[in-house]
């Protein structure tokens, strides 16, 4: 007799957590390098091959870096984004990033990201190339695949850690999964 109320309730509050719940808003990469407040500019072949110094000699992603195929854009200094951010450019982030929710390189198109210090995320989803000089540190889950691209960190704290497909270096993983 309790059992079709209890279901009946819970039923009840998972509608009403689902639909009290805010969709999430990606920024768009476009849109951010759009806007002058995020203070991207594009990298000339000289800051490319600064940041190239600046890698882990282990780091797959070199090759990216200096294909002309790829405009790359550059940020000096640390970031800050407020909200999840979806990227479809190739980027380079000259200090730390921080992102208050989750990157994602496959929403809109594949992105490429380079960080030369930290970066501090919710999860991540990659499919194109990331490679973190630093710590990546992520509240969930770190999840990269796709063999065309490459995954690169010096280190990586998440709750999981879902590598498939990739070429890439990893130094010190902490992950239960």
């Amino acid at each position: 007799m309790h059992v079709p109320r209890l279901f009946a309730l819970l039923v009840f509050l998972g509608l009403s957590l689902t639909s009290s719940a805010a969709p999430v808003s990606f920024l768009d990469s476009g849109e951010m390098l759009k806007n002058r407040q995020y203070g991207f500019a594009r990298a000339s072949r000289t800051e490319i091959d600064a940041a190239l110094k600046r890698l882990p000699a282990s780091f797959s992603v070199s090759p990216y870096l200096v294909d002309e195929d790829f405009k790359w854009y550059r940020h000096r200094g640390d970031l800050v984004l407020d909200r999840p951010l979806s990227n479809g450019h190739a980027l380079i982030v000259e200090g730390n990033l921080r992102i208050r929710g989750s990157y994602d390189d496959y929403r809109n198109n594949i992105g490429q990201l380079v960080v030369l210090g930290d970066m501090q995320v919710e999860n991540v989803v990659s499919w194109g190339s990331l490679a973190v000089a630093g710590q990546l540190q992520a509240e969930g889950l770190v999840f990269a695949y796709y063999n065309d691209f490459t995954f690169d960190a010096k280190s990586v704290a998440a709750r999981a850690l879902f590598v498939y497909d990739k070429s890439g270096s990893v130094g010190k993983v902490d992950a239960p999964i």
